[in-house]
C-alpha cells in the first residue's frame, strides 16, 4: 500500500470516530446537576428522552457510556412509571425524581437484557439512568435533588 491510500483511510477512520452516532443524534443532549447532602455538586451530561419513542428506545443496545453520562426520562407529567432492560446490555442504576427534583428512589443494577418490571414506588416525573453503581460511588440517596429545566 501506498503512502496515500494509509493516509485516506487513517482520514476514513478518524471520521467515523469523530461523527455522532445515529443513538446520539436522536435525543437532545442536555446538561444537569446531582445536589447531594454534604458534598459538592456533579455535573452530568444526559441524553434527554422526552418523547415516546425516545421514551420507548432508552439505552436499548448502547454498550458503553462515559462515567459522567447519562439518560434522563421526561414523562411530562407526574405519574407511576415503569422501566425494564430488554435488549439493554448495560446494568444501570434507575433514580426516580418527583416533579421539583427530589429523588424518591433509587433501584441499583437493574439486571442487562432483563424483561423485568422495575416500577416506580410513587408517582414521579422522570427516571435518570446511570452507569451501574454510580449512585453508591456517588453518594446518591433519597432526598437529594437534580437540578434540570424539567424540574419545577
Amino acid at each position: 500500500m501506498t503512502p496515500r491510500p494509509i493516509v485516506l483511510l487513517l482520514c476514513a477512520l478518524l471520521c467515523l470516530l469523530a461523527a455522532p452516532t445515529a443513538f446520539a443524534q436522536s435525543f437532545t443532549d442536555t446538561t444537569a446537576t446531582l445536589l447531594r447532602s454534604d458534598r459538592e455538586p456533579l455535573h452530568m451530561h444526559l441524553w434527554l428522552a422526552d418523547e415516546p419513542t425516545e421514551r420507548a428506545r432508552g439505552l436499548m443496545e448502547v454498550e458503553d457510556f462515559g462515567a459522567y453520562d447519562g439518560m434522563l426520562f421526561d414523562f411530562g407529567e407526574v405519574q407511576r412509571v415503569t422501566m425494564w432492560m430488554k435488549n439493554t446490555p448495560l446494568a444501570l442504576d434507575m433514580i426516580f425524581i418527583d416533579a421539583q427534583g427530589a429523588i424518591v428512589h433509587i433501584h441499583r443494577n437493574a439486571e442487562p437484557h432483563s424483561t423485568k418490571l422495575i416500577r416506580s414506588p410513587v408517582d414521579v416525573l422522570s427516571v435518570l439512568e446511570l452507569q451501574a453503581g454510580k449512585a453508591d460511588e456517588w453518594g446518591i440517596t433519597p432526598g437529594d435533588k437534580v437540578e434540570h429545566a424539567i424540574f419545577n
